[in-house]
């Protein structure tokens, strides 16, 4: 357990044990949020990236499901299209946040 001051302007100074797990360098965000009245330090960096990651990891998801019905769509038509053309459609379509 760790312990930090509270200065008169209300500025805190994380002990170094505490910058260096969390990877803090001097300009960076932290991230504070409260839990069940616990509250909880995080550095805003890597909450980003991992946020950032599972956006990208659902939009992924998403082309798959949209190609998959695209797929299914297909085997019940004679209607054929070139892959341009369909991940041009995907591009539109996922732009568009269909």
């Amino acid at each position: 357990m760790e312990i930090a001051k509270i200065s008169t302007k209300g500025q805190v100074t994380l002990p170094i044990d505490v910058r260096r797990k969390l990877d803090l360098k001097e300009g960076d965000h932290l991230l504070i949020s409260e839990e069940n009245g616990r509250y909880y330090i995080e550095n805003a960096e890597h909450v980003q990236h991992i946020l950032s990651e599972r956006a990208f990891a659902y939009s992924s998801e998403n082309v798959e499901a949209k190609l998959d019905e695209a797929d299914l769509q297909a085997a019940e038509t004679q209607e054929r299209f070139s892959a341009e053309e369909v991940f041009d459609r995907v591009r539109r379509n996922t732009r568009a946040g269909a």
